[in-house]
């Protein structure tokens, strides 16, 4: 039996930043992960697919052939830096399977064999993917998800249908193409990337149909039958001929076996309800990560475990999902923060912006003025409340636009700012000013 105050869960991207805070602010803390170090997050999910990502912008459809040496070597990196930044911020790591037979105790089975004595526990166990459709993912068939694709299968094939056109769709769809097959996505809702800008979405949907890459909107996978080497699905109204069809989208929580008498309530998907400072129904337990379902981001599970983090420590900071960056790892790029002209349309007081790449002599110059940046204004204030974006070269100015809209920076500021010329940006940022005030309703 070892004594500690927290135990943290899983070693993803939320139970990594639980730790270091917690381990930061003093309080004794041990991780437990039952994987290689990184958990699943590094090994077998979003950062291999975005070493898989750069592989296929850098070496189009010859990338399979240098994936092996590439996820090898850049894997064994980020488990070095992974373990090495734990240990340095003092938390205790221990590698095997987790249960919680009761409140305050921690078991655990496989290379460390002991038992943990703890205050709190958070659990940042993250998630598996299932299939969406009415029927299961299997390799057999052709009908598979990422984990498939991060295991290095899959990649050299000439056509493949993607189910989902949000994040995880578009970044496949953007590697498929790439890598040189003809791509389908298939999206339940009315248009792609449903959660983002919808003139966002426009411009990505026009991108995506110039690249011959076809897009099913309001329609769905009802059947398959498997031919030989290919499948054909049948949509509602017609039909696909592919030889893979990628799952995503659907996710169900991974959970440690759990004592009987714990008291934890679960919403209907299956995920772990908790409040907005991650606290679940049972005294001492603590959740964050994709094991509580909701926004799927490495972003979000880090706010969420620094958050979970924060209220052991008795800080009273509530999770803020709307000042929470994103970024989609798709060709082009994607990224945003804050409100979208869909959040308030019909309210006189805001007003959007909208500013497209090609006058833009930095983004000309680079071959890459395909773009589109728009900001939300509110404009009683004069403050930037939602900046969300598409195209190239967009991390030079991911970060000052997720600082304009959490520290509600003033856009006549954010114009006048010295900045290195970006693609966003640069000769556009003097346009700024007087766009708003031609927009502006302040007396």
């Amino acid at each position: 039996m070892k004594n500690y105050d927290t135990a943290v869960i899983g070693g993803g991207p939320a139970g990594r930043a639980c730790a270091e805070k917690l381990a930061a602010a003093g309080v004794r803390t041990a991780l437990v992960e039952k994987s290689a170090p990184g958990g699943r997050a590094v090994n077998s999910g979003y950062f291999i697919s975005k070493v898989l990502i750069s592989a296929g912008e850098r070496y189009g459809a010859e990338a399979p052939h240098h994936l092996q040496d590439l996820v090898a070597g850049r894997k064994k990196r980020a488990q070095s830096s992974w373990r090495s930044d734990l240990e340095e911020a003092g938390v205790k790591i221990y590698r095997g399977e987790a249960s919680i037979p009761a409140a305050g105790r921690v078991e655990i089975a496989g290379e460390d064999e002991l038992e943990l004595e703890v205050e709190n526990i958070v659990l940042a166990t993250g998630s598996r993917p299932v299939s969406p459709l009415a029927f299961s993912r299997a390799e057999s068939q052709r009908i598979i998800t990422y984990e498939e694709v991060m295991a290095g299968n899959w990649l050299e094939v000439e056509s493949v249908a993607i189910v989902g056109a949000d994040v995880e769709g578009t970044e496949f769809a953007s590697l498929y193409d790439r890598l040189g097959a003809g791509v389908t996505m298939i999206e339940q809702k009315e248009r792609i990337l449903p959660n983002t800008d919808g003139e966002i979405a426009k411009f990505m949907r026009e991108n995506y149909d110039e690249r011959g890459i076809e897009i099913e909107t309001s329609n769905t996978v009802e059947d398959f039958e498997k031919r030989e080497d290919k499948l054909l699905l049948e949509l509602e109204g017609g039909h696909i001929e592919t030889e893979v069809l990628i799952l995503t989208g659907a996710q169900k929580p991974v959970l440690p076996d759990l004592g009987a008498d714990l008291e934890l309530d679960f919403d209907e998907e299956g995920f772990i309800s908790r409040d907005s400072r991650m606290q679940t129904s049972q005294p001492g337990i603590l959740a964050a990560g994709d094991v509580v379902g909701g926004m799927s981001s490495a972003s979000a599970a880090m706010s969420e475990g620094r958050v979970a983090a924060g209220t052991i420590l008795g800080e009273k900071t509530e999770i803020d999902y709307l000042h929470i960056p994103y970024v989609f790892f798709s060709t082009p790029r994607v990224t945003g923060i804050g409100l979208r002209e869909e959040d308030v349309r019909g309210e006189d007081r805001f007003a959007a912006l909208s500013l497209t790449f090609a006058h833009n002599l930095r983004a000309l110059a680079a071959g890459e003025e395909e773009g589109l940046a728009r900001l939300i204004i509110d404009e009683m204030e004069g403050t930037v409340v939602g900046a969300h974006l598409a195209g190239e070269g967009l991390e030079e100015v991911h970060g000052l636009l997720a600082a304009a809209v959490q520290e509600e920076i003033q856009l006549q500021r954010l114009a006048e700012m010295p900045l290195a010329q970006s693609h966003t940006f640069g000769d556009n940022k003097k346009n700024l000013p007087p766009l708003w005030r031609q927009r502006s309703l302040m007396r």
